[in-house]
């Protein structure tokens, strides 16, 4: 979901220039790559290689994505960012698997998950983002009314 998500956001500037036929072609070929992977991979790793397949055509989208939005619209993307965030969802998931391994509890699971991406989200962005990130929070009723 992390890298179909990334991709529908570099995909904004294609939506803004009325590109979308682009983004039609972009995605037929990705879905020959990833037929193509799968034919290659899975005989030799099974589900895993069905899983790595899909993977590697969500790269690929996802960087004809911002590679076009960029040509056609203009839009610079903080790939630090994207990096950061690819990062903190691949630790969560792995993070789950690991502890769904050893059998804890979903309260356990979500607790810890939680502060795993808390603290990796929180160290890798700026001091600019925080303070309005900060902001926000301070702009909102947190307050639950029943």
């Amino acid at each position: 979901y992390l890298l179909h998500g990334l991709g529908n956001y570099f995909n904004f500037g294609m939506a803004l220039v009325n590109k979308s036929y682009i983004v039609s072609l972009q995605t037929l070929l990705v879905a020959f790559t990833n037929i193509g992977l799968n034919f290659l991979l899975i005989p030799f790793f099974d589900m895993i290689g069905a899983a790595l397949a899909t993977m590697f055509s969500y790269i690929l989208w996802n960087y004809l994505q911002r590679k076009n939005s960029k040509k056609y619209y203009g839009m610079n993307f903080d790939l630090k960012k994207f990096r950061m965030l690819f990062a903190v969802g691949s630790i969560s998931i792995c993070t789950i698997y690991i502890l769904d391994y050893y059998s804890y509890n979903i309260t356990f699971k979500i607790l810890f998950l939680f502060i795993v991406s808390f603290i990796l989200i929180y160290k890798f962005i700026s001091v600019k983002d925080k303070i309005f990130f900060y902001r926000k929070i301070k702009e909102k009723n947190w307050k639950i009314k029943y």
